[in-house]
């Protein structure tokens, strides 16, 4: 207890007077001031108290400690704190107990019934009827009475369990039942126990052991049998699956490149060419499924981009990452006013000439926000200062692209003037009263309950509505909901509840699930075959040259004017060339609305913005 002259760690903390009944004292000393700096950062000084309150003074120290030691690991990993690690350390003692398990099997093999004899005299199982020593399954036992006998010399294996009952033993089981015996003896208790509610962490995120059947040694659950999977969840499973883990993850590439890569080989340009494949990704329906399945993951996103964006650093650099953005931008629209009466020519297309302008000037001097987003973070530099004026000047370019679009999806409309500012001002407005209501719900929702750590699903799920319903609304009136995303993820309160529930629930769906299937369908879309004839092949060419050309001159000649050291500018450069968001989008739209009529033309042109991301993104990787 601490004295009036020495307050405890918490009340000095919080500036009060320490009573002697003050409940903290016996637990926080005054030399420990971190212990409860921790605790009250991540479960707050009022809920603390109000536990300690509840619990007996026996149970009130490991209560304490309990909360420090999730604390200090909730504060290193914001996402998982401790649950990762204990997630992973199950993991392991899975894959040691299964190695156990096969390595007593392959001896009880060889051994045969004759040495494992005096083990097992004629009973069975023996019951111990002991109260005071129950087993920890439900079955009794005694240390060492576990009887079997064994029949066959060559015993087959086990079978495998039923999926809803796979469950980890706990150590004191392996510890009491040390012999040979304790393998068969688990074998049947893991056939009578109950599952229990554990969750395991693999590559795919934390999934409950008793749902999903058998898990593997790779920590993925065993599939049983179900109806084919979407097309687009091959994407995503060809990544995880394949290349990344076993070929360019050890060479330090990035994930966003290994996904589009991935894509790519699946696509018409690699293995669809075998018909197995190409009846299972190119079906009927495909195209729609895949496009309306594109602008889903498109708009949740770019919302989860503006949630984990640092808002006020882009405002503050909002003038140097605006200058970068537009000189890039402005060589690239130069470039694509030169190289659109060749192109339009050599492709012999129909159509507007000066539509197909705009999409070049999109193709050039657009940044796939997304790919440098996830690019930085894989690379290790998305919270430097470089890595986060990347990011700033790849939005803006994205707003440009998106700026570009409207009017490319408003031109067969024929509107005139008045309807063209018209439509502008109500799409602002749209945003703004959205975004405006959004953040008001938001802190209403965080004043609810103030004792809940969380949101519940369905408070979560409203606010997720509000986002697709508006978004989805705005897409079907021809706007584009790229920028609403964004700003009402930017735009959210970032102190409460709401926000820490959104990043903690969207963060490894998106980053693991969303993320991959969305960079493996633009490597999809790509299909080389049109890059038939030297002609086509100089098309591609110049276009990626343009827009190489065009970044490294703007880029260049804006960090010159900012004085930013020539290596930054050169890695800039190169992070704005890369493409697959707003470009790819344009194109999807000129193609449906056939605002240009040349197959080859939006063949090659998708194959050029492929192909550019797969050059640059391992030349980024390697600087």
């Amino acid at each position: 207890m601490s004295s009036a002259s020495s307050p405890c760690a918490a009340c000095k903390m919080q500036r009060r007077k320490c009573t002697q009944d003050c409940v903290f004292a016996p637990y926080f000393p005054p030399d420990q001031p971190q212990k409860f700096a921790n605790i009250h950062k991540v479960f707050g000084a009022s809920n603390v108290s109000k536990l300690l309150n509840e619990l007996n003074a026996g149970q009130r120290e490991d209560a304490v400690n309990s909360l420090a030691y999730e604390a200090e690991y909730r504060l290193r990993d914001p996402v998982y704190g401790c649950v990762g690690l204990i997630s992973v350390l199950q993991q392991k003692l899975k894959q040691v107990q299964r190695d156990l398990n096969a390595a007593k099997r392959e001896l009880a093999s060889y051994i045969g019934p004759t040495a494992l004899a005096p083990l097992f005299p004629a009973g069975g199982f023996v019951q111990n009827n002991n109260p005071n020593h129950p087993s920890p399954s439900g079955i009794p036992y005694s240390n060492f009475q576990q009887q079997l006998i064994i029949q066959d010399p060559h015993p087959p294996p086990p079978p495998p369990p039923p999926p809803q009952q796979q469950q980890f033993l706990e150590p004191h089981h392996l510890m009491v039942m040390g012999e040979p015996a304790a393998e068969m003896f688990r074998a049947y208790e893991q056939q009578q126990m109950q599952p229990l509610d554990l969750m395991s962490f693999n590559n795919i995120g934390f999934e409950p052991l008793n749902g999903g059947g058998p898990v593997t040694a790779t920590g993925y659950h065993q599939a049983s049998p179900a109806p084919p999977p979407p097309p687009s969840l091959g994407l995503g499973a060809y990544h995880h699956n394949t290349c990344y883990p076993i070929l360019l993850k050890p060479l330090g590439q990035a994930a966003p490149i290994v996904q589009i890569l991935a894509g790519f080989l699946l696509g018409p340009s690699g293995l669809s060419h075998i018909p197995a494949v190409n009846s299972f990704f190119l079906q009927n329906f495909a195209a729609d499924y895949y496009e309306f399945m594109a602008v889903l993951f498109r708009i949740i996103i770019m919302f989860l981009i503006g949630l984990e964006m640092d808002f006020p650093y882009f405002l503050r650099k909002l003038r140097p990452a605006s200058i970068i953005a537009c000189g890039s931008c402005l060589v690239c629209t130069f470039f694509a006013a030169a190289i659109t009466s060749f192109v339009y020519q050599e492709t012999s297309s129909h159509g507007s000439g000066f539509m197909m302008g705009l999409m070049i000037t999109i193709i050039l001097a657009s940044t796939a926000s997304p790919v440098v987003v996830r690019l930085a973070v894989d690379l290790k530099f998305a919270t430097s200062d470089i890595g986060r004026m990347a990011i700033s000047s790849s939005l803006i370019n994205d707003a440009y692209g998106v700026v570009l679009l409207f009017v490319i999806s408003k031109t067969r409309q024929h509107y005139s003037y008045t309807a063209w500012v018209f439509l502008g001002l109500l799409y602002l407005f749209v945003v703004a009263v959205v975004v405006v209501v959004n953040m008001y719900v938001a802190n209403w929702m965080n004043r609810r309950n103030r004792n809940q750590k969380y949101l519940k699903n369905a408070e979560m799920f409203g606010l997720l509505a509000i986002l697709y319903i508006v978004a989805m609304s705005l897409e079907l009136m021809g706007f584009s909901s790229l920028i609403f995303s964004f700003l009402i993820g930017s735009m959210f309160p970032r102190g409460g509840r709401a926000a820490r529930t959104l990043l903690t629930k969207l963060t490894y769906p998106v980053h693991n699930f969303i993320l991959p299937i969305y960079f493996g369908y633009f490597g999809f879309k790509a299909d080389v075959a049109f890059i038939n004839s030297l002609r086509n092949f100089c098309i591609v060419f110049f276009v990626m040259l343009l827009s190489f050309g065009g970044k490294i001159v703007g880029t260049l000649a804006a960090c010159y004017h900012l004085k930013i050291p020539y290596y930054e500018g050169v890695l800039m450069a190169f992070l704005m060339n890369l493409k697959g968001h707003v470009d790819l989008l344009a194109l999807t739209i000129g193609s449906t609305n056939r605002i240009i009529l040349s197959d080859t033309f939006f063949s090659l042109m998708i194959s050029a913005v492929v192909l550019n991301s797969l050059i640059w993104g391992p030349i980024i990787a390697l600087m």
